[in-house]
């Protein structure tokens, strides 16, 4: 094989192989697939992603004695809240490492914090007195409650608007 046909060969290899790694576009679409496009965009994109996961807490809960009820820790001593959201939690210092301009920040002076409680278990007492049914199990059955109504109607006046006692 002279040196013309070698030459030759090699370059439809190389054109190939250009193709392959390049493959043809659409008209327009050349800028897209263009690094000179592609690295900037990429790096604008890895910008914002790490502006937006920089944003600062709005609140920091520091110096104190935070309850987790997580079994492995169960205190922590800071807490960093960005809205309704607890961002992190750990050491006073590395939590208020956290803080930006805008971040208000409450030393707890070693007291304590707990999760909100929620207690929708209510018992009213608005109106007439209550009367405690005489239930014996903690998941009565029908029949358990209905004995224990017609119980209670027994041992009370009938009295006109009265409730049992």
């Amino acid at each position: 094989m002279d040196n013309s046909m070698a030459a030759q060969k090699y370059s439809i290899i190389g054109t190939r192989l250009n193709q392959i790694n390049n493959p043809p576009c659409e008209p327009g679409m050349q800028l897209l697939s263009s690094t000179r496009f592609t690295v900037p965009l990429a790096l604008v994109l890895a910008f914002f992603s790490l502006t937006a996961q920089q944003t600062s807490p709005d609140l920091i809960l520091f110096n104190g004695r935070v309850f987790t009820s997580n079994v492995t820790q169960l205190y922590v001593e800071a807490l960093a809240i960005r809205g309704e959201r607890i961002l992190a939690a750990g050491t006073s210092k590395e939590i208020l490492t956290l803080a930006g301009k805008g971040t208000r920040q409450i030393d707890l002076g070693g007291r304590t914090v707990i999760p909100g409680i929620n207690d929708a278990n209510v018992h009213l007492t608005v109106g007439p007195k209550a009367y405690e049914l005489p239930i014996k199990s903690m998941d009565p059955r029908w029949n358990e409650i209905t004995e224990a109504l017609a119980s209670a109607v027994r041992t009370n006046p009938k009295t006109p608007g009265s409730l049992p006692r």
